[in-house]
């Protein structure tokens, strides 16, 4: 059995090679991958392009139907394709990097918190005006 490396590399080889590549395991791979890590899926797509660049595993699905053309990207980390168990890794990332959206969102909402309750207080030491 070869390794996930492996077999997205040969997919890459097959996409940059031939017109009609067969990249039937690593699209079912992936599609794992990108299900585990809350990504998406693929589906039905088919893979236009894959790479591994700059740490990251890029992948690129066409869809076509009744010539309405849907096209969608993907990228996760490289060290998860080397991992001993990358479906483990990539649900770990992928709760890691929602952990820290998360956190991201309470800190804006803190801080539009926090200046609503300034303008509050500029309004409430206002003076009123008598017409």
């Amino acid at each position: 059995m070869s390794n996930l490396r492996e077999i997205i590399e040969e997919a890459i080889n097959q996409i940059d090679t031939f017109k009609y590549p067969n990249v039937s395991e690593a699209q079912e791979r992936i599609n794992e991958l990108l299900k585990a890590g809350g990504l998406g899926s693929t589906g039905e797509d088919r893979i236009r392009h894959l790479s591994i660049s700059r740490g990251l595993v890029e992948i690129g699905t066409i869809y076509s139907v009744r010539q309405c053309t849907q096209t969608d990207d993907y990228e996760f980390p490289e060290w998860i394709i080397d991992a001993p168990d990358p479906v483990q890794a990539i649900r770990k990332w992928g709760r890691e990097k929602e952990i820290a959206k998360l956190e991201r969102e309470v800190a804006e909402k803190r801080r539009d918190y926090e200046a609503a309750q300034t303008r509050l207080a500029a309004k409430l030491n206002e003076p009123v005006v008598k017409s």
